[in-house]
């Protein structure tokens, strides 16, 4: 049965896209996913089959076209903008990706998804300060987000705002984010603050409680270096 026969039900145009899909029709599983969206594009395993079908669709210009068109039928589905900036971040276009992401986040400014992801298309093309004010909107709207605390002290490091890298770095570790990384921005900060007995106290306790990281030998040397 061609889908344009089926009963335009959302329901039944997923049942036949996951039937086609299972045939190797993924042109027919891609047409019926794109209509049980249009009739129910709130539903979750509806998104996530669609999703899976446009991630076959190997040509960029065509499934940047699909997207459009999806788009145009539902502009606030903004996971799409995320996805189709994903894409473009993939193929090597980062500044169109970013635009993308802008308009995603000029829509929904209370998107801390968008905000993330352009946080991380800005590091890639070396904005620093953009990804810095994502960074701070995504803790605006979610205080708890420590990963976002720590990268964004990774950022003011990089800018060499060393006291507010601090700050961040100290916060995230206070909260609950003790990784190898959160005490490197720690202890690396420190270092240059000239502070380095403390840098060498947050490296050291972490090779005494993780003796067998894999990085232990990179530590050790810090610590001497630190001296």
């Amino acid at each position: 049965m061609r889908c344009d026969l089926l009963p335009d039900e959302g329901g039944g145009h997923y049942d036949y896209a996951r039937l086609c899909r299972r045939l190797g029709d993924s042109e027919a599983a891609l047409a019926a996913a794109r209509r049980a969206w249009e009739l129910l594009p709130g539903d979750d395993e509806v998104v996530e089959l669609l999703q899976s079908l446009l991630d076959g669709v190997g040509e960029l210009e065509a499934f940047a076209d699909l997207v459009g068109d999806l788009l145009q039928v539902h502009p606030d589905e903004h996971w799409l903008r995320g996805f189709l900036a994903e894409r473009l971040m993939s193929a090597g276009h980062p500044d169109v990706a970013e635009a993308v992401l802008d308009e995603l986040v000029r829509r929904a400014p209370r998107s801390v998804a968008g905000h993330l992801q352009r946080a991380q298309v800005r590091v890639a093309r070396d904005d620093l300060a953009g990804a810095r004010a994502d960074f701070s909107r995504v803790l605006e709207l979610r205080p708890e987000d420590v990963a976002a605390r720590q990268n964004r002290g990774l950022v003011c490091l990089q800018q060499g705002a060393l006291v507010d890298a601090l700050h961040d770095f100290a916060r995230a570790l206070r909260e609950g984010r003790d990784t190898l990384d959160v005490r490197m921005g720690l202890a690396q900060t420190l270092g240059i603050l000239g502070r380095r007995l403390e840098a060498r106290q947050y490296l050291g306790d972490y090779l005494r409680r993780h003796p067998r990281e894999a990085q232990a030998d990179m530590l050790e040397f810090l610590l001497r270096e630190l001296r």
